[in-house]
């Protein structure tokens, strides 16, 4: 006869395991609700004019658990809305959002997982400046989940090594593409990412030898268009030349796979080689500075092309680090830089990435300029600057980001141009947060460009211990390009908006805010020009 105590011997050394770990674990519970009543005016092209009045409540919990090796942080809103006007019904909108982390083998294994859901506007275009007040018909419901595993091993004295696995998936209910459906027929979608990369190299740069190889391989599967993989390769090697100079080799190679209109748009779609060679100057013991000469194996034209790379580290306060290469759509830029004071913080980011619009979506936003503790409104009223450079967000906190840059929700494959620079000051009663950026998004399956160029700037000055003000600008300078030529000039024009905000601390748990906000949008065509002014007052208390 089968002992039923069995699987009860098996699960006991578990147990006991893992019970000294959840005795030393931290556990917060949240919960909070919001009310705020809405009065707005929009001004648009339409003749029926568009005033009323919202009634927002909005109940949340968050949930943190923070162990030695196991964390995990839940976020739980549900947001309902009633209108009195006859342009908008009510809803009720739920979102979500869900972290795990765990780390192993004296944190030299990370596992995280994620997933979450919101909601917005399927177009970019109106993104911008429409969100769940404002807007007059259905939003799209986008889900996302990730998981990653990240290995790295520097254990050895002539060696580090680092590992990687991505997966993420993430579907919206409804898309709406200027590119995807000139119909403007509105379709669901689900997309999802593979990825893989690794790293190997010296441990130490200023070696007389040294190497490293990189790679990184990727596959995204989209729900109508075809998938597509990318992958790509790179190798460096460097010996000894005189002084403080060495001679290096550098080579790369990078495929993608066959996809209908790639190959019309880039010559090097499909395959992309180099192989090249120069010089790298060891500046001091932690920068160096290279210039390559390289040449592209299967060029038609533009077969020579220079190239640089660099890690400057002048101070422990500042680092900047980047290159200057070609992949198969031409040139590619990656920079890197921070400067951090006690009070000041800058950082400088340029990427070139190559996924799908939906892939991407909300994928380069982040920042950690300034932190928000778990249950809390973001903002620059109730988030604080890191106290280090080196500071990691304990679990259930979240960066706060002064503005979102919004995309279509599309399957197009892009390749994705980011330049960020943020700037992030928190000394006594004032707090700025500042982000000048531009992202370009190149369309892979036909020659089509979206350019959008933006400014948001956001100031906090604490009056005293319970009132603050806060006020918010935000620029936007969007341009559609079709073969070369500004097109979509209904939705190419720029969209300014300022928000002030009034918030009073009436004691630990009630706070309530007052708040005004004016939005101008300027498009090509006069059809489309939008302003709003919206005044609302809210109260939330935490339990």
């Amino acid at each position: 006869m089968r002992s039923n105590k069995f699987p009860t011997l098996h699960l006991l050394p578990l147990l006991l395991a893992i019970t000294p770990a959840l005795a030393t674990a931290e556990v917060k519970i949240d919960p909070s609700i919001s009310s705020a009543v809405y009065a707005y005016g929009i001004k648009n092209q339409t003749a029926d004019a568009d005033e009323g009045m919202a009634y927002e409540l909005v109940p949340e919990l968050n949930l943190a658990y923070t162990g030695s090796w196991l964390s995990s942080s839940l976020n739980l809103q549900s947001q309902n809305l009633t209108f009195d006007d006859a342009q908008r019904d009510n809803q009720s909108l739920f979102s979500y959002r869900w972290a795990g982390g765990a780390s192993l083998l004296n944190d030299a294994l990370d596992v995280q997982l994620g997933a979450q859901q919101n909601n917005r506007r399927a177009s970019g275009s109106t993104a911008r400046y429409q969100d769940h007040i404002s807007s007059t018909s259905d939003l799209a419901k986008v889900e996302s989940q990730t998981a990653s595993v990240a290995y790295s091993h520097d254990r050895f004295d002539w060696a580090v090594m680092d590992f990687s696995v991505n997966a993420a998936r993430t579907s919206s209910d409804v898309s709406l593409s200027e590119f995807d459906n000139e119909t403007g027929e509105a379709v669901g979608l689900d997309n999802s990412v593979l990825a893989g990369a690794f790293e190997l190299k010296t441990r130490d740069r200023n070696r007389k030898f040294f190497w490293g190889f990189n790679g990184r391989a990727t596959k995204t599967d989209r729900d109508i268009r075809e998938s597509q993989y990318n992958r790509r390769a790179q190798g460096v090697i460097g010996v000894p030349f005189f002084w403080r100079v060495s001679m290096i080799a550098t080579g790369s190679v990078e495929n993608n796979s066959n996809i209908d209109g790639g190959s019309s748009v880039f010559s090097q779609y499909r395959n992309h080689r180099s192989i090249g060679g120069g010089l790298e100057w060891k500046i001091t013991d932690r920068s160096w500075w290279n210039v390559t000469y390289n040449k592209v194996n299967n060029a038609k034209d533009d077969k020579e092309y220079l190239g640089t790379a660099f890690e400057l580290v002048p101070s422990k306060r500042t680092k900047l680090s980047g290159s200057l290469d070609k992949r198969f759509f031409g040139r590619t830029a990656q920079a890197k830089g921070s400067y951090q004071l006690k009070h000041l913080r800058m950082e400088l980011n340029v990427s070139d990435t190559v996924g799908s619009l939906l892939g991407l979506n909300e994928g380069d936003l982040e920042t950690n300029l300034f932190v928000c503790p778990p249950g809390v409104t973001p903002g620059l009223d109730s988030c604080f600057q890191p106290p280090t450079a080196n500071y990691l967000p304990a679990r259930g906190e979240q960066y706060y980001n002064i503005a979102n840059p919004t995309s279509d929700l599309s399957e197009f494959l892009v390749v994705r141009r980011n330049v960020s620079y943020l700037l992030g000051y928190d000394f006594n009663r004032l707090k700025l947060a500042a982000r000048f950026g531009q992202r370009k998004d190149q369309l892979i399956e036909r020659n089509s460009v979206r350019d959008d160029k933006f400014v948001n700037v956001s100031a906090n000055w604490q009056l005293n211990a319970r009132n603050s003000v806060t006020l918010s600008t935000d620029y936007s300078d969007l341009v559609y390009q079709v073969d070369g030529v500004e097109s979509f000039g209904d939705l190419t024009g720029i969209v300014k908006s300022m928000t002030l905000t009034f918030t009073r601390e009436i004691n630990k748990s009630l706070t309530a805010n007052a708040n005004l906000k004016r939005v101008n949008v300027d498009y090509g065509s006069d059809s489309r020009d939008y302003q709003e002014n919206r005044a609302w007052i809210g109260v939330e208390y935490k339990f």
